[in-house]
C-alpha cells in the first residue's frame, strides 16, 4: 500500500500540471485570437476611412461664401451620385462576428457597429438622391413630350422639384455623417 501512495500522488500532480498547462495554453490562444480579431477589424476600418476621405475630397465642395448655397449643394449632391462610390466593406466584421465578445469590450463593439452603420447611412442617402434625380428626369421627359420637344422653353415652366428639393438637406446630412466618421476615425485605435 505504501508503494502505491507515491504513484497516486505522482498521478495527481501530473493531472494538476496538465490542467494548468491546458488552461494557460487556452488563455494564450484566446489572447492571440483576440489580438488577431482586433487587427483584422482595424485594417478594414482604416481602409474604409481612407476610401471615404479620398472619395469625399474628390467631390465638388460647397463654398459657404456663395449666395446661392442650395444650388451649390445641388451640384455637390450631383457629384456625389455621379462619382463611383467606393466599396466600403464589412467582410472582416461579418467573418469575425462570433469572436467579437472575446476580443472587444461592450463599448468597442457598439463603436464598431456605429462606424459601419454610418457607411450604410451614406449609401441610403445616395440611393434616395438617385431616385429623386430619376424622378426629376422622368418629369422633365414627360413635360418635353407634352410640349413637343422645346426643352429649353419648358425648363422655365416645369419645376425641377424632386431632386432640387431634397438635395440640399440630404447633402447637409451626408456632409455631417462624413465629417463625423472622419473626425472620430477608427474606433479601435
Amino acid at each position: 500500500m505504501e508503494s502505491l501512495l507515491p504513484v497516486i500522488v505522482g498521478a495527481g500532480l501530473a493531472l494538476i500540471v496538465s490542467i494548468v498547462t491546458t488552461e494557460i495554453q487556452l488563455r494564450m490562444n484566446t489572447r492571440r485570437q483576440s489580438k488577431a480579431v482586433r487587427t483584422i477589424l482595424k485594417l478594414e476600418m482604416d481602409s474604409n476611412l481612407q476610401l471615404l476621405a479620398d472619395f469625399w475630397s474628390s467631390l465638388i465642395p460647397v463654398n459657404e461664401q456663395e449666395r446661392d448655397i442650395d444650388t451649390q449643394k445641388q451640384r455637390s449632391s450631383l457629384s456625389f451620385i455621379d462619382a463611383p462610390l467606393p466599396v466600403f466593406t464589412q467582410r472582416a466584421l461579418d467573418s469575425q462576428m462570433s469572436f467579437l465578445s472575446d476580443a472587444l469590450n461592450e463599448s468597442e463593439i457598439m463603436a464598431v457597429f456605429r462606424f459601419h452603420d454610418r457607411f450604410g447611412m451614406l449609401k441610403t442617402i445616395r440611393s434616395e438622391l438617385i431616385l429623386a434625380m430619376q424622378e426629376q428626369r422622368t418629369d422633365l421627359q414627360a413635360a418635353t413630350i407634352e410640349g413637343k420637344g422645346d426643352r429649353h422653353r419648358l425648363l422655365a415652366y416645369v419645376p425641377l422639384t424632386p431632386f432640387n428639393k431634397k438635395a440640399p438637406g440630404m447633402w447637409d446630412e451626408c456632409d455631417r455623417i462624413v465629417k463625423q466618421i472622419l473626425a472620430e476615425g477608427n474606433p479601435l485605435k
